[in-house]
């Protein structure tokens, strides 16, 4: 969803926070009572959502894609050097896409 540009709000994972949205890039509710509130806040305030969404999105391109979990996976296997080709591989789709 985050890679696609969409928003999301999820419940809160500390794990989820502190390993893969460090820096606030999607919101996490606590209580139903939260959920309900940020539902009503975000649906108010389209220019908050869309910054969560450019951030978001943002992180997942760059830090949580397959070729990353392709070249960890082979590194773990004690393939380094499948792991170096993907990593070039993903080098060559972000300067095509990224400039």
């Amino acid at each position: 969803c985050l890679s696609a540009g969409g928003f999301i709000l999820s419940d809160y994972v500390k794990s989820m926070q502190e390993d893969y949205f460090p820096e606030a890039e999607i919101p996490f509710y606590k209580t139903t009572d939260d959920l309900l509130s940020q539902i009503d806040f975000f649906l108010s305030c389209p220019a908050e959502r869309q910054d969560y969404i450019q951030r978001g999105q943002k992180r997942v391109l760059n830090e949580h894609n397959y070729h990353l979990r392709m070249a960890d996976l082979f590194e773990k296997l004690g393939s380094p050097n499948e792991s170096v080709r993907v990593l070039e591989e993903l080098s060559l789709l972000q300067k095509k896409h990224y400039g």
